[in-house]
């Protein structure tokens, strides 16, 4: 597959999928990930992990969010440094208070 479209950040500070403005979208995210992070009560990392284009640098930090080509998702997570107490518990315990509290938005 080729990539031929770019994710690049602007002189305005907005971030552009080829041709197209992606600010309301890292917004979006943004805004996703101070929810979930109310609901469950620990820290939570926005990420958008993009298909199809070429990232700069292999990541952009915008307002908050980091932006990844999404063939480099699961390295990017498995780079992130551990929290002292998560273990396989505490992931189950987090999954379930997922479930009950954050019904997908086609349940709303």
């Amino acid at each position: 597959m080729s990539i031929t479209s770019k994710v690049r950040v602007k002189s305005d500070g907005q971030l552009w999928y080829g041709d197209y403005p992606q600010g309301p979208a890292v917004s979006t995210v943004r805004w996703e990930a101070d929810q979930v992070q109310r609901v469950l009560g620990w820290p939570v990392r926005a990420v958008i992990a993009v298909h199809g284009a070429r990232v700069p640098g292999g990541r952009i930090y915008l307002d908050g969010v980091t932006v990844i080509q999404a063939r480099d998702l699961r390295s990017y997570i498995r780079s992130l440094p551990g929290a002292a107490g998560w273990d396989r518990a505490l992931v189950t315990e987090t999954a379930r208070i997922a479930d009950a509290r954050l019904a997908p938005a086609s349940a709303r």
